[in-house]
């Protein structure tokens, strides 16, 4: 396991953007930066599509699970229990990624959606579980970097992360807090603006902080 410094960056992007993801891959290339994505199959992918999600991990980013059919997480299991959720939303998705020889250790909620009752029907499948902070912009974003490290709980074997929105990082000045307060800061966003990606860079180089992929969290 790669030790973390921090200040540090974990960025993610969710969903099914590969195309997008793959022409940013000069750009992290470039400023030697490893980021995770966080996919949701689609069944019509073909093989360029496949062969562009092994490229990515191939370069050194990590490929996390975004289940299968990006529903909230905490009404399916309330409808339909949680062994369904597993057969349908997490085994069906994942035997398709497994079936690209490509091995998922960390999922991301959809929607940020998740509970204590979710977080206990998936420990033992995934590494860790990252949640969502919540997107009204208000000041507790700032006193949640200063009081946490990065891990809000742990559930069994499997770490509970939450992760801001890409937009709140410089709302809240959440790369200055994590910093100061030497902590590390989950980001996520979905299809990438270069122009957006720039300033995330320029910031987290101002204040020395670090990128990492999810990778370096692996049991």
């Amino acid at each position: 396991m790669i030790e973390i410094e921090a200040p540090a960056i974990f960025l993610s992007f969710d969903d099914f953007y590969v195309h997008e993801w793959y022409d940013c891959l000069s750009f992290f290339d470039d400023h030697n930066i490893k980021v995770t994505f966080y996919l949701t199959p689609r069944t019509e992918w073909g093989e360029a599509e496949v062969k562009r999600i092994q490229e990515i991990e191939g370069r050194g980013h990590t490929i996390g699970f975004h289940t299968t059919g990006h529903f909230q997480a905490v009404s399916y299991v309330e409808a339909y229990g949680c062994e369904q959720y597993l057969k349908e939303e997490i085994h069906a998705g994942l035997d398709t990624i497994k079936s690209w020889g490509i091995q998922v250790r960390h999922f991301a909620y959809p929607y940020g959606s998740c509970s204590d009752t979710t977080h206990k029907c998936l420990d033992g499948v995934f590494d860790t579980l990252r949640g969502t902070f919540p997107q009204q912009g208000n000041q507790n974003g700032i006193e949640y970097i200063t009081e946490n490290s990065y891990c809000t709980e742990s559930v069994g074997n499997t770490k509970v992360l939450t992760s801001f929105s890409v937009d709140l990082l410089s709302n809240l000045n959440l790369i200055e807090k994590a910093a100061k307060y030497k902590r590390i800061v989950f980001c996520y966003s979905h299809s990438p603006n270069h122009e957006m990606l720039k300033e995330l860079v320029r910031i987290a180089r101002k204040y020395q902080c670090n990128f990492y992929p999810m990778s370096v969290l692996n049991r």
